[in-house]
């Protein structure tokens, strides 16, 4: 585990956090910041995700700057049994949740009609920085509009970019990388092509999507004529591997979950570190331009190279 000795010494009181909506995923990202009752969170989120936090942290906290302190969600059965198991309060209107926080953590799930940037819309514009784990790709544009309108920093990618620390050297970059997964472009696609961006570290100009019915092959050619691959099949359930090539290696990452502590801690990390520098963790521009290269592949016109610099 990284140490964050340095995050502690430049928090110089212990932040308040809000959770805005609650789903499985939502107990995990607490177990950094809370304490929980075992038995509720087994009851609640399950017996694999409260082994996870004691098996990796030794029952211990991994961060002790910061806390969730408030939770907010419209379902209030959920709302309720998520305090329950942090021992946090339940907001019981938007604006008693927004009041005093330091940062609110926004889980997005992998589909359905909660996958709504504008619920946070309030929250950017009162100059709360936000931790959004994930690019929304249908809402792409209503996440540029936010990052216009916020005064205050936004988190917007996956715990997988972190996963790069365990590929190449600090400030390493790769000359190409080959990254497979089963999925679709707006899902896993999105979390890979975080990873690769970390490892490629270079500018997209175009992509060209090679595939067929049964997958999508995007060959991505950046703008000093390096080249990444993302395959993302339909079929089947590959597993889910990258591999990085360097001049003088090559790095093979089967990601089977044991990586997940590791990049969601410096996820966090990285948030907490926004919330006293008011700067994003990764550049919007960053951001933005993973959207296009989806956005490229997503259009399925195979064989035609689309520029998205």
């Amino acid at each position: 585990m990284a140490d964050n000795s340095k995050l502690k010494t430049q928090n110089s009181k212990l932040l308040s956090l809000g959770l805005h909506r609650v789903d499985g995923r939502s107990y995990w990202f607490a177990g950094y910041f809370n304490p929980f009752d075992r038995e509720l969170m087994v009851r609640y989120a399950g017996e694999a995700r409260a082994n996870r936090f004691s098996e990796t942290f030794g029952g211990q906290l991994p961060f002790a700057n910061a806390r969730i302190v408030k939770v907010y969600d419209e379902d209030r059965t959920a709302a309720g049994q998520f305090a329950e198991t942090f021992g946090v309060e339940v907001a019981e209107t938007f604006d008693e949740f927004a009041e005093g926080l330091d940062g609110v953590i926004v889980p997005f799930p992998s589909g359905g009609d909660r996958r709504d940037y504008e619920v946070t819309a309030p929250l950017a514009r009162r100059g709360i920085p936000l931790f959004l784990d994930r690019i929304i790709l249908e809402q792409s544009d209503v996440l540029r509009r936010l990052m216009a309108e916020s005064p205050a920093p936004l988190h917007v990618t996956c715990f997988m970019r972190y996963f790069a620390g365990l590929m190449l050297p600090e400030n390493g970059q790769a000359e190409c990388v080959i990254a497979t997964a089963h999925g679709e472009p707006n899902g896993y696609g999105a979390d890979l092509l975080d990873l690769v961006d970390e490892l490629m570290g270079g500018v997209p100009a175009s992509v060209l999507n090679a595939g067929d019915e049964k997958a999508d092959i995007a060959r991505i050619r950046y703008a000093d004529g390096r080249h990444a691959i993302l395959q993302l099949f339909r079929e089947g359930n590959l597993p889910m591997t990258v591999t990085a090539f360097s001049e003088d290696r090559q790095s093979i990452l089967p990601i089977d979950g044991s990586q997940f502590h590791y990049g969601a801690f410096r996820q966090f990390q990285a948030f907490l570190r926004s919330i006293e520098t008011r700067e994003p963790p990764v550049l919007y521009a960053r951001v933005l331009r993973n959207a296009a290269v989806l956005q490229a592949i997503e259009r399925r016109e195979y064989g035609q190279e689309i520029a998205v610099g």
